[in-house]
């Protein structure tokens, strides 16, 4: 339970601060914070989604095997994951408009398994693992795999 605001680590160092702002708890944890950004990003493309999902089952049937993925060029991960993924396209342009250059799109679980798994052996078995189609948004220094 929290005490003096601080919720206890099981190590005995506090894992997040709890600050009471307008009534509400946000709390001031950074890996907490970022996999909220990334399920916002997921909400916002929820029509995309959708389309997506639709043009999967059209195009493969079955889709355990398919990936919708959500990737921002400019982050941390994104930048090498792009460079994998789409090695010869250049991303200046949208950022030269200040535009946020995203890929959005459907890929195999395996080719992004493979791509992942250079990157962050952690998502990688995350989407391994995925018993249905995945969603994969990569943003905020985060990757985050949800069930679509």
């Amino acid at each position: 339970m929290a005490k003096d605001g601080v919720i206890p680590h099981s190590e005995g160092r506090p894992k997040a601060t709890v600050h009471r702002i307008d009534a509400r708890l946000p709390m001031n944890n950074k890996s907490a914070v970022n996999k909220n950004n990334c399920h916002n990003i997921l909400v916002s493309h929820a029509d995309e989604i959708a389309r997506f999902k639709r043009h999967a089952k059209e195009l493969s049937g079955p889709t355990e095997h398919v990936t919708i993925l959500l990737l921002n060029v400019n982050d941390v991960n994104g930048r090498p994951l792009s460079k994998k993924l789409l090695p010869k396209h250049n991303w200046d342009a949208a950022n030269k408009r200040q535009e946020k250059p995203f890929i959005r799109g459907l890929f195999t679980k395996e080719l992004l398994c493979k791509k992942l798994d250079i990157i962050n052996k952690e998502a990688a078995e995350k989407l391994k693992d995925m018993t249905s189609m995945a969603i994969v948004v990569v943003d905020y220094n985060n990757i985050e795999i949800f069930a679509a």
